[in-house]
């Protein structure tokens, strides 16, 4: 991954100004990580691609980030500066690299009397999602898109294991 220059950065910004967040990031490491295709990037997990953009963002711009925020109870504004690194926004890859796009993050859960892995989400669902309304419907075709297995415990049910999970200790 390199820096972006101004021009590059004003070009972009006037092709993507209207575009959704997803295109927005997605066309701002496709021109940082010329060694990677747009596909590959559009399959990393999005903390790793935003990992990658904090990076970036300072790789550009320099490490502070100056800040502000209205307080909703009297409404004074607070100024603040913080680095991505004070909030560990910091990529997988040390060096600026997004590392390998073809290996998704998997995780594997048992819930329910169900066991099953699930990948973590990645732009390309954040694409398929934007143009549902619905928020409850985005949220059911995100979570059936990174599903990658899911299938009953053998010889549980359901009041089995919410029987195991009240055994646990608080």
């Amino acid at each position: 991954m390199r820096s972006l220059v101004a021009a590059e950065l004003l070009e972009l910004w006037e092709r993507e100004r209207l575009s959704p967040p997803w295109q927005k990031a997605l066309s701002l490491l496709t021109i940082a990580c010329p060694d990677y295709s747009p596909d590959d990037l559009a399959t990393l997990a999005i903390g790793r691609r935003d990992g990658l953009l904090f990076q970036l963002r300072e790789w550009t711009f320099g490490n502070e980030l100056a800040s502000m925020a209205r307080c909703p109870e009297c409404s004074e504004q607070v100024e603040f500066v913080f680095t991505a690194g004070d909030i560990g926004a910091v990529p997988y890859e040390n060096d600026g690299s997004p590392g390998s796009p073809s290996d998704p993050e998997i995780i594997d859960f048992r819930l329910v009397g169900y066991r099953g892995r699930v990948r973590l989400p990645n732009t390309r669902d954040m694409a398929a999602i934007a143009a549902i309304a619905d928020q409850q419907a985005a949220y059911d075709a995100l979570l059936a898109s990174c599903v990658v297995e899911l299938s009953p415990l053998a010889g549980k049910t359901f009041e089995d294991e919410s029987k195991q999970d009240d055994d646990l200790p608080a």
